[in-house]
C-alpha cells in the first residue's frame, strides 16, 4: 500500500518505556518498512518532555517524506493532520508506533480515526509500549473503533522484514 504514514509518538528520552530496546528495534523497523514503501513519516514529540531518541532520529536521516511535528496534549492527530495537509501526504492509512500505548497513542489513533472510515489507523503493538497487559486489554483500549486495528507481532507489515 503506497498511500500510507507512518506516525511515531512520543519516542523521546523523558518517558521510560521509549527506551525499551525491543520497541526501539521495532519502531526503526518501521521505518525501514515505511522508506522501502515511499510511505511518509511524522514524527511527533511531546512539547517540552526532551529528545527522541538519537537511533530513532538516525533511521529517519536524508528521507524526503520525514516530517516532525510538537503537540502539547495526548492527542497529537491535529498536528499530524496539519503535517500531511502541508506536505500532501495521504489521509487513508495511518500506521501507529510509540509511547505510551495507554495514552497518547490511544489518544492519537482515535483522533485519526473520527476523521471518518475511510481513514484506517493500525497501532504496531511490537513498537509500541506502555503498561504491561494482555493483547485484549490493548484490543479493549480501541474498542468501538471499526477503522483501528492492532497489529501484533505476525501481523505487523515490518515484521517480516
Amino acid at each position: 500500500m503506497k498511500d500510507a504514514v507512518l506516525v511515531i509518538i512520543d519516542m523521546q528520552r523523558y518517558f521510560s518505556a521509549s527506551c525499551s530496546r525491543r520497541v526501539q528495534d521495532n519502531v526503526i523497523r518501521a521505518i525501514e518498512h515505511a522508506k522501502r514503501n515511499r510511505y511518509g513519516i511524522v514524527l511527533v514529540e511531546y512539547d517540552g518532555n526532551g529528545a527522541t531518541h538519537q537511533v530513532i532520529l538516525n533511521a529517519c536521516r536524508r528521507y524526503k517524506k520525514f516530517y516532525r511535528v510538537t503537540k502539547t496534549q495526548d492527542d497529537g492527530s491535529r498536528e499530524i493532520l496539519s503535517a500531511v495537509a502541508e506536505f500532501d501526504l495521504p489521509l487513508t492509512h495511518f500506521m501507529l508506533c510509540g509511547v505510551n500505548l495507554q495514552y497518547c497513542v490511544r489518544d492519537t489513533a482515535i483522533g485519526l480515526a473520527r476523521q471518518g472510515n475511510n481513514c484506517r489507523v493500525t497501532v504496531l503493538e511490537p513498537a509500541c509500549a506502555g503498561f504491561d497487559c494482555s493483547i485484549d486489554t490493548k484490543l479493549k483500549l480501541f474498542a468501538g473503533f471499526e477503522n483501528i486495528s492492532l497489529a501484533t507481532e505476525k501481523e505487523a507489515e515490518y515484521a517480516a522484514c
